[in-house]
Parts: C-alpha cells; sequence; structure tokens
C-alpha cells in the first residue's frame, strides 16, 4: 500500500492525441530539373561512347580487312616473284657454265632472288599481323588461332615449374619446412 492505493483506473480517460508534420519547401532553386537535366546528358554522353566505340570497331575491321586483303595479295606477288627469280638464277647459272654469263650476272640474279624471299616473308608476316588484328577487331583473338600447333598450356603447371626451376635438391624440404612454421 502506498500513496497511489488504492488506484481507480476508471477516474481516467482514454485518449491520445499526435501531430503529423509535412514539409514543402516553397523553393527548390530548379534542383529538381537541373537533376532532370543533368541525368538527361549523362544518358546523352553514354549513347555518344557507344556510337563512337561502334564506329571505331567498324572502322578497325574494315582497315583490318583491307590489310589482310593485301597482304594475300602481296603473298601471290611474292611468291610469284621468288619463282621468276629461281628460274631466272637457274638460267644465269647454265649460261655462266657455258661461258655467256659473267659472275657478276650470277651474283646479281641471286641477289634478287634473296631479295624477293626477304620481301615474301615480310609479306607473310605483315598478313598474319593483319589476321590477328582482324580477330582482335572482332573480339576473336585466342590463343588457339594464335599457336595453332601448340597444346593447350596450363597455367597452374607452368607456375608450379617456375617456382622450382633452379632449386637445389634440399630446397623442396626446406620451404615446406617454411611453410609449417619451423
Amino acid at each position: 500500500m502506498g500513496p497511489a492505493s488504492p488506484f481507480r483506473g476508471q477516474q481516467y480517460g482514454e485518449q491520445m492525441s499526435g501531430t503529423v508534420a509535412l514539409v514543402q519547401p516553397l523553393y527548390n532553386g530548379d534542383l529538381y530539373n537541373s537533376q532532370i537535366r543533368q541525368a538527361r546528358d549523362k544518358d546523352e554522353q553514354a549513347r555518344h561512347a557507344v556510337e563512337l566505340a561502334r564506329r571505331t570497331v567498324l572502322q578497325n575491321v574494315a582497315s583490318s580487312w583491307s590489310a589482310v586483303e593485301n597482304g594475300l595479295q602481296a603473298i601471290t606477288a611474292g611468291t610469284a616473284e621468288v619463282h621468276s627469280g629461281e628460274t631466272t638464277l637457274k638460267g644465269y647459272q647454265l649460261e655462266y657454265g657455258y661461258g655467256l654469263r659473267s659472275t657478276t650476272d650470277v651474283l646479281y640474279a641471286d641477289q634478287n632472288l634473296r631479295e624477293a624471299q626477304v620481301e615474301l616473308a615480310s609479306s607473310q608476316h605483315d598478313t598474319i599481323v593483319a589476321e590477328a588484328n582482324l580477330l582482335a577487331s572482332m573480339g576473336r583473338l585466342q590463343a588457339q588461332q594464335l599457336f595453332a600447333n601448340n597444346h593447350d598450356t596450363h597455367g597452374e603447371d607452368a607456375l608450379q615449374h617456375a617456382r622450382r626451376r633452379g632449386w637445389e635438391p634440399l630446397q623442396a624440404p626446406i620451404s615446406a619446412l617454411d611453410q609449417a612454421g619451423w
């Protein structure tokens, strides 16, 4: 029993009251409209970036394709030039044997043949590079295209081999002890 005794709950009424306040600024400084404009500008920039990337890819594919076609034509012409140089050299060598050509003529024919062979090799190199660029432009450049005769390499095996290369016979147990925390 205390000062609140006896408690008579019926004397008190049950009422509840609350307040809800909604705040709307009268002037927002055109913030919402500027955010909308900013979003539209970002969208437009993204569209321009996509269009630029598309055009760049198309240009790269077209130029790489042209380089491949030119390279194939250069290989055909270079092959014909090498064949012609071989025939000329053989003819000059035969004529030299009969005394109809000088040593200088044979050496000049040999030099022309070697230049044609170097030019053919250069054309083959340029064509292979152009083909790789074409595949890269199309997004299809993979190791299988670059190294057709090479078997698949396993990266983890190569990493372990590189880690073990040059180690002494006792390095493996010492390394195991180091990893165990000894």
